[in-house]
């Protein structure tokens, strides 16, 4: 059966790659989970990839991205956008990922423990923890923390060059602050 052209003209790639609203999020979700499991994205430590804590998996926007992209197409599958701020919208539409509070997917952040303090901003995403591990009690969590920034990181500008928009709400969250939650010492 041949079905007519859309009024647009031809379907591209990764149009007809993310014809069904599911097909998406649920290719990146799969992919996300198997760059961690593999420990292709390190995680929680110096130099890492990302970071887990109580408020989720804390991942370099960048690293990951790139990264999210490339598993598919290593596995033989195309149609995946080349465009980040696209796999943003992936993300975001598929609720695989959290928002700031004005509905932006990139967040400034430092990260430390005590014996590494980079004097460095990062540009994350952040992901609930339940979008990669089924148990998510047993999720190993970062022995440092991870600081909302007040200011912008660097030039102020994401990887894409538009200038991030977080939260500026004070918060620190760490292995500590989960044990008191808990009720744990």
């Amino acid at each position: 059966m041949l079905h007519p052209l859309p009024p647009g003209g031809p379907v591209r790639r990764e149009d007809d790659f993310l014809r069904h609203a599911d097909v998406g999020p649920r290719r990146v979700g799969k992919s996300l989970r198997l760059l961690i499991s593999s420990g292709e994205l390190s995680l929680n430590r110096p130099g890492a990839s990302g970071w887990v804590t109580d408020q989720g998996l804390w991942l370099l926007s960048k690293r990951g991205v790139d990264a999210i992209r490339e598993q598919p197409t290593k596995e033989g599958h195309d149609g995946l956008p080349t465009d980040s701020r696209r796999i943003f919208e992936i993300m975001a539409e598929g609720r695989l990922l959290d928002l700031d509070d004005a509905r932006k997917a990139v967040w400034c952040y430092r990260v430390q423990s005590d014996d590494w303090k980079p004097d460095t901003t990062f540009t994350m995403l952040r992901f609930p923890l339940d979008v990669i591990w089924d148990d998510t009690d047993a999720v190993p969590l970062y022995d440092g923390a991870v600081i909302m920034e007040s200011g912008e990181s660097g030039n102020g500008n994401a990887e894409d060059g538009s200038r991030p928009r977080v939260s500026r709400q004070p918060q620190q969250i760490s292995r500590s602050s989960r044990r008191r939650i808990h009720g744990k010492r």
